[in-house]
């Protein structure tokens, strides 16, 4: 049985202790405190802010239209984030499973994540 459970972002929750690992130009960015990171991707400038208790994340290019390098570290670091959280089980019947919804426009990505847990017998 699939159960939809939430998994908001903020500085302690666990599914965003490592979130945005892999996303930045040498795992490099700088942190507001607030919801706010500042790196690079591709040698460009990119903000991500997130609301803390939400499950959406926002992500700006400041300096340069969203270009296929940029979408595709984008891509492969959701794949990262998606197989992290899908090969962790909270027992041995319940797994963990991430739905990413991603839009895109000329400068600004939103990317949404669902997170439920899928019980066997």
């Amino acid at each position: 049985m699939k159960t939809e459970i939430p998994c908001p972002i903020n500085e302690k929750d666990l599914c965003s202790d490592v979130l945005f690992d892999d996303l930045f130009d040498d795992n490099t960015y700088c942190c507001d405190g607030h919801g706010v990171l500042i790196g690079f991707i591709h040698r460009h400038v990119v903000k991500i802010s997130y609301r803390y208790g939400s499950s959406s994340v926002r992500l700006e290019v400041l300096d340069h239209p969203l270009s296929s390098d940029i979408k595709s570290r984008i891509i492969l670091w959701l794949e990262i984030v998606c197989t992290g959280v899908n090969e962790n089980s909270l027992d041995a019947n319940t797994k963990l499973h991430t739905t990413v919804f991603y839009y895109e426009n000329t400068r600004i990505s939103d990317i949404i994540f669902k997170y439920s847990t899928d019980e066997t017998t």
